[in-house]
């Protein structure tokens, strides 16, 4: 379990985990250390730097700069690289380091450059990665929309079980993504156990909605029923102590988002049907 007192509570707030135009001191502070080790930095003079061409690009191509505005020493452009990577502006980082991995890293590297990037991107939860060299967004502000409206339940037991899940995840020193799945799809199984009026598998949950009085589409059902036989018998979901879990972050990430949407949906099914939601005892 999260060890801070927040994370234990479940009052880590959606948009301090998931990070969509936003970068916290964390994520940044990886960022630029992959940046940093693009750079020469064993000090001197710029016209002795065998990477003296990699900073030309940088203050030319990627700063702008005329050319005399390139310092004279490493040290001193390193420092202005460093400040300008520093700027509050949250998509800075991500510009350059963009550009560093695609422009001074040695291509025989550039691989393993962009997989300890994405390493770093998935640790941190940041809602971007890099494909073919470009950044591009997995997660966007309708999916943090998602999660954070479906926290508003008035099922205590789906804002416990969700929070949990997003705990899990922000405990970025011990991730448990099996742990938040299963808390993400136990929150779905706790609204529907609410509309069926009795404590279910969310699996015979679901067949139920129906008699409940709450219809969803043919396929829907099926999809949901398929995903939850994967969650209680996936590789590593269900025998993540037995076996080497292939679950990843962005797998938990996908599963609360997918969740959340599912129960923005059922609860306004079960308020079009008349259902009160009560908790189940």
């Amino acid at each position: 379990m999260p060890g801070r007192f927040s994370q234990r509570i479940g009052a880590t707030e959606v948009r301090s985990v998931v990070q969509v135009e936003t970068i916290d001191a964390p994520l940044r502070n990886r960022l630029w250390s992959l940046v940093y080790i693009c750079l020469d930095t064993g000090g001197g003079e710029m016209k002795y730097s065998q990477r003296a061409e990699a900073y030309r690009d940088i203050y030319l191509n990627f700063f702008e700069l005329p050319i005399d505005a390139i310092p004279d020493w490493l040290q001193h452009a390193n420092d202005s690289i460093k400040s300008y990577f520093y700027q509050p502006e949250w998509y800075k980082p991500y510009d350059l380091l963009e550009f560093v991995l695609n422009h001074l890293w040695d291509s025989t590297h550039s691989d393993e450059m962009f997989e300890l990037a994405n390493t770093a991107l998935q640790k941190y939860l940041s809602g971007y990665r890099f494909v073919n060299g470009r950044l591009v967004p997995i997660t966007d502000e309708s999916h943090i929309q998602t999660i954070e409206d479906a926290l508003q339940s008035p099922l205590t037991g789906v804002r416990t079980h969700l929070s949990k899940s997003l705990a899990l995840l922000s405990a970025r020193d011990a991730t448990d993504p099996e742990n938040a799945i299963k808390e993400a799809v136990s929150a779905v199984e706790s609204l529907c156990a609410s509309i069926v009026g009795k404590r279910d598998t969310l699996g015979a949950a679901i067949k139920k909605l129906e008699d409940a009085g709450v219809s969803i589409h043919p396929a829907l059902k099926e999809s949901w029923l398929k995903l939850y036989g994967y969650t209680s018998d996936g590789d590593g979901i269900r025998h993540s102590l037995q076996l080497e879990s292939s679950v990843t972050v962005d797998d938990a990430l996908y599963f609360l988002v997918s969740c959340s949407a599912f129960i923005g949906l059922l609860t306004a099914k079960a308020s079009a049907a008349g259902i009160s939601l009560q908790p189940v005892k």
